[in-house]
């Protein structure tokens, strides 16, 4: 409930994602990205809680980190649909949320940034992949 935490919390993860990516050479980012499979998990598990403020935390933990997702092809091909089917449920369940809390706008705007990663990735999304996540 304290939002000085939520948005330090945030940060955090950016930084954390930052650094598994430095860590990683692309070839194993493609192969098993370990890390991001592990942060996508529990973002996927907070974005469906029944907790709102859980809900906005995930929201807000993933816009913290796009920037980075959406520069890295191999987590683009492998997460990208899975991650908007999640926050469009968990923008269904935000309904009934105060709007006051704000999860409604953080859902909206992982989803958007979600839209324009996919238009401008979709030349090689069109393609098929074997490691694709289906959701």
């Amino acid at each position: 409930m304290d939002s000085t935490l939520r948005d330090f919390c945030g940060r955090c993860i950016e930084e954390f994602v930052k650094w598994s990516i430095k860590q990683t050479t692309p070839k194993q980012q493609e192969k098993s990205p370990t890390n991001m499979k592990s942060l996508f998990k529990r973002i996927y598990s907070l974005a469906l809680h029944p907790n709102g403020y859980k809900r906005l935390g995930s929201a807000l933990a993933f816009n913290s980190i796009y920037r980075h997702f959406r520069e890295e092809n191999s987590l683009v091909e492998q997460f990208v649909f899975e991650v908007l089917v999640i926050f469009v449920e968990s923008l269904a369940l935000a309904h009934s949320d105060e709007r006051s809390m704000g999860t409604l706008q953080q859902c909206k705007t992982a989803i958007d940034h979600l839209k324009r990663i996919i238009k401008h990735k979709a030349p090689s999304l069109n393609q098929r992949n074997a490691k694709r996540r289906i959701p």
